[in-house]
């Protein structure tokens, strides 16, 4: 297992919303870190693990693939390239607080057309 300073995972993504290049999504014991760049230089944001109240995930490929919904109805939507059963899991395992979606809920999977999500 990583030290605390080390992320647990990492991959490649898409932010949904944003029009940051080259951007990457790490996960920490206590936080998601999503960075990338800009004209004006790199960015850098961190959600504490704490704000997420419900996750939700999807395979496939070149779409949004992960979904986190904030305890202030932000709701941030990435596509990571890599892993992102592996993602879905271990947020849980470290996310106490964090909802699941049950089969039959009937809300519509978020796709990188949708409109109305917040960017960070």
């Amino acid at each position: 297992m990583p030290d605390a300073a080390s992320p647990l995972l990492q991959s490649p993504c898409s932010i949904f919303g944003s029009s940051l290049w080259l951007t990457r999504a790490r996960l920490y014991r206590t936080h998601i870190e999503l960075s990338g760049w800009t004209w004006s230089g790199r960015v850098l944001r961190r959600i504490p693990l704490p704000k997420i109240t419900y996750i939700r995930w999807w395979g496939g490929k070149e779409d949004v693939n992960l979904e986190l919904t904030l305890n202030d109805d932000r709701i941030v939507a990435l596509y990571l390239r890599e892993g992102v059963g592996i993602w879905n899991y271990t947020l849980r395992r470290f996310c106490k607080n964090c909802a699941s979606p049950s089969s039959a809920d009937g809300m519509e999977r978020t796709t990188l057309s949708r409109v109305g999500l917040h960017p960070l």
